[in-house]
C-alpha cells in the first residue's frame, strides 16, 4: 500500500513523471507520459484538492488481506498473497481508487485508478 500512498502523494504534489514510473504503462493508465496526464486531470482535480485541508488516508482495501486469508491460499496450494488490490481513498470527500497488481518481478504497479460515484 505503500506504493498507492506514494503514487497519490505524487500525483499531489504535481511530479507526474514519477507517478507514471510507479504505473504498469497500460491502456488504462496511459500508454504514453501525455496520456498519462490527460487522465490524471480527468479523474483528479488537483489544483482543487490542493488548497483543502483533504484526508488521504486509506479508507478500504479489497480484498481483504487477513492473515487466515493468507493461510487457507497458502493449504490450498495458490499464492499466499493477492495478485490485484483495490486501494480506496476519500480526498474532499471525493471517492478515489488505485488498483495495484503484484507484476512478474514481484513489484506492485498502479494498473487503474479513478474517482468514482459512491
Amino acid at each position: 500500500m505503500s506504493v498507492s500512498n506514494n503514487f497519490l502523494n505524487l500525483m499531489m504534489t504535481n511530479k507526474l513523471d514519477q507517478a507514471y514510473a510507479l504505473t504498469n504503462e497500460n491502456a488504462i493508465v496511459g500508454t504514453t507520459f501525455d496520456r498519462f496526464q490527460i487522465k490524471v486531470r480527468q479523474e483528479l482535480d488537483t489544483d482543487f484538492l490542493k488548497n483543502k485541508n483533504c484526508d488521504f488516508e486509506i479508507k478500504a482495501v479489497n480484498p481483504k488481506q487477513t492473515y487466515r486469508t493468507r493461510l487457507s491460499r497458502y493449504l490450498n496450494g495458490s499464492k499466499a498473497e493477492a495478485d490485484l488490490l483495490n486501494v480506496e481513498y476519500y480526498p474532499c470527500e471525493v471517492p478515489f481508487q488505485i488498483s495495484l497488481r503484484l507484476n512478474r518481478n514481484g513489484n506492485w504497479k498502479v494498473i487503474n485508478f479513478q474517482s468514482h460515484a459512491d
